[in-house]
C-alpha cells in the first residue's frame, strides 16, 4: 500500500507527491523577463476558475506576488517573499487558522513551494541592490513554471464561453422568429390554427438550459421548429392566397375564342362627325341612334330591339391587336388566349395604379374576362384619363346597370391601331409597306 504524504516527525512540514514536484520544478527556474511577469499572473487569474482555484486562494496569490520585485524573476534569483502569518492575517483580514489553511492548500495544488528555515521560522534579507541576500518563505516560480498550461485553459475557456454565447444567440433568434410567425399567422387570420398551436406548445416547451449539452439540444430544436413554422406559414400563405384568388376571381375562365360583349356600354364616347368607322357614327348613319329613336341601346335590346354589338363578337387576338401593350407583357399575337388575356392585364394594372380591390370588384361585377378587357381598354386610352382607378370603377358601376359598351371601346382602338402610319421608330413589323392585316371580327 503506497501513501502520497508521508508525515514526519512534529515540527516538520507533511510531504506529498506534489510538494516534491512543485519543489523540482522550482529548482529548474531559470528566470523570466520583466514583460513576461504580467501575462503569467494574468494568465493565472484566468485560468483559477477552471482548475479549482477558489476566490481565497486567488486573493492569497494575489497579496503573496506584490511583495516581489522585478529583480526576483531574473535568471539565477528566486521570487521568494517571507510574510509572517500575523501580517498575512492582518493583509487578508482573515485568522491565523484560516491563513495555514489557506498556505497548506496553495502547496497541495502546486502553485508555491516552501523554502524551510534550519528553525522553520520565515525570514529573508535584502541587498542594497535589492536583491534578495537570503530567504526563507514561499518560492512563487512554480506559477512561472505553469505559466503555458495556465494560457492553454484559459484559451480553452475562452473558445468555450464564446461556443456557449454563441449558440445562446442562436436560441434567442430561433425562439424569435418562432414567437414572429406565430404572430403573423395570428394577424393574418391563416387558417389550420390546431398547426400553430402545437407549433406554440413544441416552443414552450423548451426551457432555459443550464449545461453546454442541453443547450445545444434547445438550440437544435428550436432552430428546426424555425424552419417547420416556416413552412407551414408558407403552405398557409398560399392557401389563404388561392382562397382569396378564387373569392375575387369566380369560374374558370372560359375557352371559347369569342365572348360577346353583351348588355354593358362604355362610358359616353364621343367620335366625331366625320368619324364614320365607329359601331355609334354607322349606327347614327343606319338611323338606330339620335332622334329617332329617342332611346338607350340598352333599353332596345330589353324591348326586343337588335344590337348590332351582339354579332360583333371580341377575340383575344382581336383585343391584342387593338391594344399592343398587352403583347409587350407576354400576350402571343396570334394564338392568344384569354388565359394570357387576363394575366398581362393583372400585370398592365399594377402600373396603372389600379389598386387589387378595384381589379377584383371588376371581376366579380364583370367576370375576368371582360375585366381584362376594360383594363385593355384603359391602356389604350392611357394619355386621356387621369385616374385609371377611378375610371375602371366607373366602368364598373356602368356594367351593373347595363350601360356599359365595352366592345365599342375595343373596336374604338382597333380602328385607331390600323390608322396608325407604317413608320415607327421600332423594327418594322412583317407587313411594312401596307397596313397591318386586322384579324377577323368573327
Amino acid at each position: 500500500m503506497t501513501h502520497d504524504t508521508a508525515r514526519q516527525s512534529s515540527g516538520f512540514r507533511t510531504v506529498s507527491r506534489m510538494s516534491i514536484a512543485t519543489e523540482a520544478a522550482a529548482e529548474r527556474f531559470a528566470g523570466t523577463t520583466e514583460q513576461r511577469l504580467a501575462r503569467i499572473l494574468a494568465a493565472f487569474k484566468r485560468a483559477a476558475p477552471h482548475i479549482g482555484i477558489s476566490a481565497h486562494l486567488r486573493e492569497t496569490i494575489d497579496l503573496l506576488w506584490s511583495w516581489t520585485q522585478p529583480q526576483d524573476w531574473r535568471d539565477g534569483a528566486r521570487p521568494i517573499v517571507w510574510p509572517s502569518n500575523a501580517c498575512l492575517c492582518h493583509e487578508l483580514g482573515i485568522t491565523d487558522r484560516q491563513v495555514r489553511n489557506r498556505l497548506r492548500a496553495l502547496e497541495r495544488l502546486g502553485l508555491i513551494a516552501a523554502v524551510e528555515s534550519p528553525t522553520g521560522r520565515r525570514y529573508g534579507r535584502r541587498g542594497a541592490d535589492g536583491q534578495i541576500l537570503f530567504a526563507y518563505g514561499f518560492d512563487l516560480s512554480p506559477l512561472a513554471a505553469r505559466r503555458a498550461e495556465f494560457e492553454a485553459v484559459a484559451e480553452a475557456a475562452t473558445a468555450q464561453r464564446e461556443a456557449r454565447a454563441a449558440f445562446r444567440r442562436r436560441l434567442t433568434i430561433a425562439r424569435k422568429a418562432v414567437a414572429q410567425i406565430l404572430d403573423a399567422a395570428m394577424e393574418a387570420e391563416l387558417p389550420e390554427a390546431a398547426t400553430w398551436s402545437d407549433i406554440e406548445r413544441r416552443a414552450g416547451a423548451v426551457g432555459v438550459p443550464e449545461s453546454d449539452a442541453e443547450l445545444q439540444c434547445a438550440v437544435a430544436a428550436l432552430e428546426a421548429l424555425q424552419v417547420e413554422a416556416a413552412a407551414a406559414f408558407e403552405a398557409a400563405c398560399a392557401v389563404a392566397e388561392r382562397q382569396r384568388e378564387a373569392d375575387a376571381f369566380p369560374g374558370d375562365i372560359t375557352g371559347a375564342e369569342e365572348i360577346n360583349f353583351r348588355h354593358i356600354q362604355l362610358q359616353p364616347h364621343h367620335p366625331s362627325h366625320s368619324d364614320t368607322s365607329s359601331p355609334k357614327a354607322q349606327d347614327r348613319q343606319g338611323g338606330r341612334s339620335g332622334s329617332g329613336s329617342g332611346r338607350h341601346p340598352s333599353r332596345e335590346r330589353q324591348s326586343g330591339g337588335t344590337d348590332r354589338d351582339e354579332r360583333r363578337p371580341v377575340s383575344p387576338q382581336l383585343l391584342a391587336f387593338a391594344v399592343p401593350e398587352l403583347i409587350a407583357e407576354g400576350v402571343s399575337a396570334s394564338k392568344a388566349d384569354w388565359r394570357e388575356i387576363v394575366g398581362a392585364a393583372d400585370r398592365l394594372r399594377h402600373g396603372l395604379g389600379i389598386s387589387q380591390d378595384a381589379w377584383g370588384r371588376a371581376c366579380l361585377v364583370m367576370g375576368r374576362e371582360r375585366a381584362a378587357a376594360a383594363v385593355a381598354v384603359i391602356v389604350s386610352k392611357r394619355s386621356d384619363i387621369r385616374s385609371p382607378g377611378g375610371y375602371l370603377r366607373g366602368m364598373v358601376a356602368k356594367a351593373e346597370r347595363g350601360e356599359l359598351d365595352l366592345a365599342a371601346s375595343i373596336y374604338q382602338a382597333r380602328d385607331r391601331r390600323q390608322a396608325e402610319p407604317t413608320e415607327r421608330s421600332d423594327p418594322p413589323p412583317r407587313w411594312q409597306g401596307r397596313k397591318p392585316q386586322v384579324p377577323p371580327m368573327s
